[in-house]
């Protein structure tokens, strides 16, 4: 049977509800996508639906009807352009026309309403792509659904493909001036362009993501994810009637027809010329290169460019050289690429270029000759540590460390330069290559006279983690300068060697509370139990919350059992962080044997904290046996939230002995909630003694939920 294709095209732009902004571009990513999928160039869908501001139950019909309608071996898109909204339980809703921000679960389309409607339907191939605020939620509810994340080569093509605009916790932006989402205006370029598309001329779901990822990343606004579920074989959303092996196969010598068409006054006209001259190989590279000084189109120079890059010939090498100059941002990055296609060849010239006046070609060579990866390219990139621009510098250190281990030796010479900026960004860089030959070198940069290049130092053998370096840094613990204290000993965590417990003990009292902060989490990391008294003291004393903050999360990766007292003490302090980071590490500590009254009154009060990990380590701490006899004693608590989970930690535990104070709280207590907790505690500790009290509770209590739970209860004891 012929594969049909369905694509659902979804747009919302108009609201009821004022709380809900209009938008400009939905419609239009509809309507550009419905052209090209239905065109026989393109997708070929022989079936699409676009939906524009709709109701949500039109919109819920339509998708259902289009599920049904297709068979096992069809493809079904479904895109939505519009808002995302989440709502109580965070769970992801697609806005309509009609959507009530207030009730999002009856007026509008919930993700899970797509999902349910897929996994009951007969097709095996799904398309589903959402430009929306928190639209990566889809794919984590598609996921959480039991499918498996696993690329299979098969050739039978079947899954659930799903690309979203952002993450769950991004937005996702509109440029009205564009006409497009940010996120749709990319995946149609990527639809229709060759630089999506395999050799066969098909765009691939994968393909068109990485596109879309690509170009995403230079928008810096938010980045798109993907999810493959079950997916087999490639999913093909897009293909072209020839292939780019055919394509590239028709050559031409018209060169008068195609030069005369690069001066054409459309600009369509001049873009098909290069196009086809790009696949003409080097007899072009004359006629583009004097395309990409004159054409007054910046799209077209930048196609261009594209082409001699393609091409590679290196007499394109200067002009791109001096187009890294254009007015146009992306014909400057699409000129850097075609330099890096050329490789070797344009390091010299990328290299004259470093001391450019322009701070942007100087970014774009260094970055280039890092792509490039050659060893010829070293040390002019050392050199460019002297320059003014931050960035450059910053793009001069990852140019090194993409070209690794080549660039060792000349890093370790300008260790001993003269300029400390030289040397502390030949320090950056050794540590982000990590190569050992790099340690005993930088163990002598330790001692340099430039606070600065010794901080770096320290960072950079913290990145290597050789134990060669541990009794130097540990010297360094004593430098008179701060930063470097506290760099040494982030830099001993790193490493973990318990030689480096005891001097890092000493640094807890040092007069920085930076430094401080260090330490503690230093100690963390090492994991020694000798650390655990002098944490406990910072976490107490301390006059910094930050200190406090770091010695409560290292307590936690100690996780001596001694510390749980002190810990749940914390859950006083005045800083909320350090009463969080406290609640944390509490959950980490296996506790054992009874507290002191305060402990145990500390965790009492703690039950109705309105954060929810430190009420739930409350809970859990106090889910001991040991317990009972305090949590029976607040049964009685004035307060109805103390109440209420005592009871609930109590039915937990199981605790026969707190059943004839459960049974009388379920006749007496003056809270219903308290009483529907009770019932449910009683059903769970299964006393034979409850039956008939929590029957008396059916028949009489005043409230629904009361008597329903103590039904339940009844169930579970018989």
């Amino acid at each position: 049977m012929t594969e049909q294709r369905y694509a659902i095209l979804i747009a919302s732009s108009q609201f009821e509800d004022d709380n809900l902004q209009k938008l400009k571009c939905p419609e239009n990513d509809v309507d550009g996508l419905d052209r090209i999928l239905k065109s026989k160039e393109y997708g070929n869908f022989s079936n699409t639906f676009p939906l524009k501001n709709s109701p949500h139950h039109r919109v819920q019909e339509e998708i259902d009807r289009v599920i049904q309608t297709a068979n096992k071996d069809d493809l079904i898109l479904i895109y939505y352009s519009g808002h995302g909204k989440l709502d109580h339980a965070g769970k992801l809703h697609l806005a309509t026309t009609n959507t009530n921000a207030k009730y999002l679960k009856s007026t509008s389309i919930s993700i899970n309403f797509i999902k349910d409607l897929l996994d009951d339907s007969r097709t095996t191939k799904v398309i589903l792509i959402l430009d929306c605020c928190y639209s990566g939620l889809a794919g984590e509810a598609f996921a959480r659904g039991g499918f498996h994340e696993e690329l299979q080569s098969l050739s039978q093509v079947t899954g659930t493909y799903i690309i979203t605009a952002s993450s769950g916790t991004q937005a996702a932006f509109e440029k009205p001036e564009d006409g497009y989402g940010v996120f749709t205006k990319h995946a149609i370029e990527g639809i229709t362009s060759w630089e999506a598309a395999n050799k066969e001329g098909n765009v691939t779901m994968d393909s068109l993501y990485s596109y879309i990822d690509k170009e995403m990343q230079k928008e810096g606004i938010q980045r798109p994810m993907k999810w493959a579920l079950d997916v087999t074989g490639e999913l093909v959303i897009a293909s072209r009637n020839k292939s780019k092996s055919a394509l590239d196969s028709q050559k031409t010598t018209d060169w008068d027809s195609l030069t005369k068409a690069l001066k054409d006054n459309d600009s369509n006209i001049r873009k098909l010329a290069v196009q086809v001259l790009r696949n003409n190989g080097m007899p072009a590279v004359g006629s583009l290169i004097q395309a990409l000084k004159d054409d007054e189109d910046p799209n077209i120079r930048k196609e261009t460019a594209e082409a001699l890059g393609f091409i590679g010939d290196v007499k394109a090498i200067l002009p791109l050289i001096q187009a890294l100059k254009d007015d146009d941002d992306r014909v400057q990055e699409e000129s850097m690429k075609a330099l890096i296609k050329i490789g070797v060849p344009s390091i010299d010239a990328l290299a004259k270029v470093l001391n450019d006046r322009n701070n942007q070609v100087r970014k774009h060579a260094v970055q280039a000759l890092g792509e490039i990866k050659d060893a010829r390219a070293v040390e002019s990139l050392i050199q460019v540590f002297t320059d003014s621009d931050v960035d450059v510098l910053g793009d001069a250190v990852s140019a090194l460390e993409k070209i690794g281990i080549a660039s060792v030796e000349s890093l370790i010479k300008a260790l001993k330069d003269r300029d400390s900026q030289i040397r502390k960004l030949a320090v950056v860089a050794l540590g982000e290559i990590r190569d050992a030959r790099a340690v005993e070198p930088l163990i002598q940069v330790l001692s340099d006279n430039d606070s600065n290049v010794r901080g770096e130092a320290a960072d950079a053998l913290s990145k290597i983690s050789d134990i060669r370096a541990v009794e130097p840094l540990i010297q360094v613990l004593s430098d008179n300068d701060s930063n470097v204290r506290g760099e040494a000993a982030d830099a001993l965590s790193k490493i973990s060697d318990t030689r480096a417990v005891e001097p890092l003990i000493h640094v807890l009292s040092d007069n920085d509370s930076n430094v401080r902060c260090k330490a503690a989490l230093a100690l963390g990391e090492i994991r020694d139990a000798k650390a655990s008294k002098p944490l406990i003291h910072a976490l107490l004393h301390d006059t910094d919350s930050e200190v406090r903050k770091n010695a409560a999360m290292a307590l936690g990766d100690i996780r001596d059992p001694k510390t749980s007292e002190p810990l749940i003490q914390a859950f006083t302090d005045t800083d909320y962080q350090v009463r969080k980071n406290a609640a944390i590490s509490l959950e980490k500590i296996k506790v054992e044997g009874i507290m002191n009254s305060a402990a145990i009154e500390i965790l009492m009060q703690s039950l109705k904290n309105d954060d929810r990990q430190i009420q739930g380590s409350a809970v859990r701490v106090l889910t001991n046996t040991w317990a009972i006899e305090p949590l029976i004693k607040n049964l009685k608590n004035d307060d109805e939230i103390i109440r209420q989970t005592a009871v609930r930690v109590l039915g937990k535990i199981k605790a026969v002995d707190a059943a004839e104070s459960l049974i009388q709280m379920l006749k007496n207590d003056r809270s219903e909630a308290v009483r529907e907790e009770v019932a449910i505690a009683l059903g769970e500790i299964k006393s034979p003694k409850a039956v008939e009290p929590l029957v008396q509770a059916i028949k009489k209590d005043d409230y629904e939920q009361v008597r329903e739970a103590a039904a339940v209860a009844v169930g579970r004891i018989k």
